[in-house]
């Protein structure tokens, strides 16, 4: 009986507790996890088989069907929805839950001109904001410090989801400032907040390389002026 069996028998949600629990999976033989993570997928692609009819649909095409994916080996099996559904107007099409449920409608860059589009319910938000939480603290292991956000608030960029994931990070610190407002960055006016910080806080610069970067070369050519 493998892990994710004996989660559902105590009453437990597998997601729940490998959002929850991110930490001890690093710890467990490489087969356990792949065998858990396998398990926790393939009851997923069984869900939205079942309750999704257009994807239900896709997957015919493909000659897939649940029996056909039972754990970690049989996920290449696995039809994929390709990029660009996401970004047309019928995208609604994608969801499982109802269009009443939707408590979040999230929107990518649009770096190719079209942002896509995907929407999540209360479950989903629930499952996202822990595991956000989690990783964070997983890899940083931050609790205090000052941020300094390379990217708009998310009162400027609501819908767009990589803005409020990270915003989810300002909750873990003392504090924090955004410094991209309106699609435009002050290099110089961040380096001034980071120096007003020196000696006070911990710093964190978060945000884009291409922003880190040119943050640095501001940083060192005002030093060379010094």
């Amino acid at each position: 009986m493998n892990l994710s069996t004996q989660l559902k028998e105590l009453g437990l949600s597998p997601l729940n507790t490998l959002v929850g629990s991110a930490h001890n999976l690093y710890k467990m033989p490489f087969d356990t996890v792949n065998e858990y993570k396998g398990s926790i997928i393939a009851d997923n692609f069984h869900y939205h088989y079942e309750n999704n009819e257009f994807y239900r649909d896709l997957c015919k095409k493909k000659d897939v069907c649940p029996e056909d994916v039972k754990g970690f080996d049989d996920l290449t099996k696995i039809p994929l929805i390709p990029v660009q559904t996401f970004k047309q107007c019928d995208s609604h099409l994608l969801m499982t839950s109802k269009l009443n449920q939707v408590e979040f409608e999230m929107r990518s860059t649009g770096t190719s001109g079209i942002p896509s589009v995907s929407r999540r319910d209360r479950l989903t938000m629930d499952s996202a904001f822990d595991s956000v939480v989690t990783t964070y603290r997983e890899f940083f292991k931050l609790s205090r410090g000052m941020g300094l956000f390379l990217f708009p608030p998310t009162e400027e960029m609501p819908e767009m989801g990589m803005v409020k994931a990270l915003n989810v990070f300002a909750g873990l610190l003392d504090g924090s400032v955004n410094l991209v407002k309106k699609i435009t960055f002050n290099p110089e006016k961040a380096v001034e907040v980071l120096q007003s910080w020196d000696g006070k806080h911990t710093r964190h610069i978060v945000g884009p390389p291409f922003l880190v970067y040119r943050l640095i070369i501001v940083w060192i050519a005002i030093l060379n002026l010094i």
